[in-house]
């Protein structure tokens, strides 16, 4: 009985074991296919986030541009007005006060007069003027008005009015003062240098600067002051005797001489810009229009009645052109009236200067030697037109030989006075 119990409970526990042993193999050979199913779910969960962040909207930084969102619709977008009309309070009106008035011992504010540059700064054109004018030239920077007493209108020029004037504190020094108003044209500022300089060489026979105002805009040139032009003189008298017609050309042909050897032209040579002075000087004037004979001008520009036939056709000239101006001028003086002098229209001038035959004089008496001086310089060709020098040899030399008379600077002077020429 023992026996039996003993094979049996052997016989159990090796059964349990086989199962065991089978349960175990079971779970080895079923391993493989779980593995395989936990991979397949996590490659569809990251196809899943992909398509997620695919279909996502744009990331945007907070609180750049906040979107504002509409108000709730049951507010009113904007009060009704009688419900501004209660919010609004009315204030009391304010106290009147007196005027302000600055602390010190002035009531008012004082008028600001007229801005002037001061002289720490100065302009472009300042500093070429006072370069123009020299060490020597005394520059006034001062109201002209403060400055200049007794203006009067005496004449007019190209690049402003002349007036008489005396020092406010030396009634005895008395000028002839021209005035020019800056504007932005540098052709015109240029103009005004080239005057001031020219005036500035000092020559007996060119008009000098004195002394220069520059105040604002406006530049007062203070130059000596004559006592008439040729043209007041042929105002009062019919004309100008041989002698003293030829002391008036020749003094102008040095003037010439000495403006051209320093290089300029001065393109508007007549009887208006010559001056005379008591003593019997002879000045040119009025050198607006000069300009460097370097390079040849072909501008038209000076008067019509004196141009030379090359100014008219707008050709480059040179100096020469001044010699034939001279030349038309001693008509004037002989004459009384230039050639055309009655025709008003420019084109009509330049058109019979240019078609008709060279003129000579019509209604004054002049020498054989003084008709053979006036061709000498009328000459139309500006390539063989003499120059100053050459004629003022060839008017010396007749002199010389008894061909032409010359009168001298006392004899001017004496027909001045008895003209009473102030």
């Amino acid at each position: 009985m023992t026996s039996r119990s003993n094979s049996d409970e052997s016989f159990r526990a090796q059964a349990e074991s086989n199962s065991s042993n089978e349960t175990s193999l079971s779970r080895n050979t079923a391993s493989p296919s779980l593995k395989g199913r936990t991979l397949q779910r996590k490659t569809s969960n990251l196809k899943e986030s992909v398509a997620n962040q695919k279909t996502k909207e744009p990331w945007r930084p907070p609180s750049k541009h906040p979107e504002i969102p509409p108000p709730p619709s049951h507010l009113p977008v904007q009060p009704p007005t009688d419900v501004l009309a209660q919010a609004s309070v009315k204030l009391p009106p304010a106290p009147s006060r007196p005027p302000w008035k600055p602390a010190g011992a002035y009531a008012t504010l004082p008028t600001l007069g007229v801005l002037a540059p001061t002289a720490k700064f100065q302009s472009k054109f300042e500093i070429r003027m006072r370069r123009c004018c020299g060490p020597n030239l005394r520059v006034i920077k001062q109201d002209p008005e403060e400055v200049y007493r007794g203006l009067r209108v005496v004449g007019v020029g190209c690049n402003g009015n002349v007036q008489r004037a005396h020092h406010q504190n030396n009634p005895r020094r008395v000028l002839a003062l021209k005035r020019a108003t800056l504007d932005d044209d540098t052709e015109y500022k240029k103009y005004i240098l080239r005057e001031l300089k020219i005036m500035n060489f000092h020559h007996t026979n060119l008009v000098n600067l004195k002394e220069v105002c520059f105040w604002g805009d406006q530049v007062w040139m203070g130059m000596e002051l004559c006592t008439c032009s040729v043209f007041n003189v042929l105002c009062k008298v019919p004309r100008f005797e041989e002698g003293m017609a030829v002391f008036v050309v020749r003094e102008c042909l040095i003037g010439l001489e000495f403006l051209h050897h320093m290089g300029y032209t001065h393109r508007d040579v007549k009887s208006e810009n010559v001056l005379l002075g008591l003593n019997g000087e002879v000045k040119l004037a009025d050198f607006g229009l000069s300009c460097p004979n370097v390079p040849s001008p072909n501008a038209r520009m000076g008067t019509s009645k004196w141009m030379a036939p090359e100014v008219i056709l707008q050709q480059p000239y040179t100096n020469t052109i001044d010699i034939w101006s001279l030349g038309i001028m001693l008509i004037e003086l002989v004459d009384r009236v230039p050639p055309h002098h009655g025709v008003a229209d420019d084109e009509e001038i330049y058109d019979r200067i240019l078609s008709e035959p060279t003129p000579v004089f019509q209604r004054g008496r002049a020498s054989v030697w003084l008709f053979a001086l006036l061709e000498y310089m009328l000459e139309r060709d500006g390539n063989r037109r003499p120059n100053a020098k050459e004629v003022l040899m060839a008017l010396d030399e007749s002199v010389k030989h008894n061909e032409l008379t010359c009168a001298i600077n006392q004899d001017l002077a004496i027909a001045l006075r008895r003209l009473d020429m102030r």
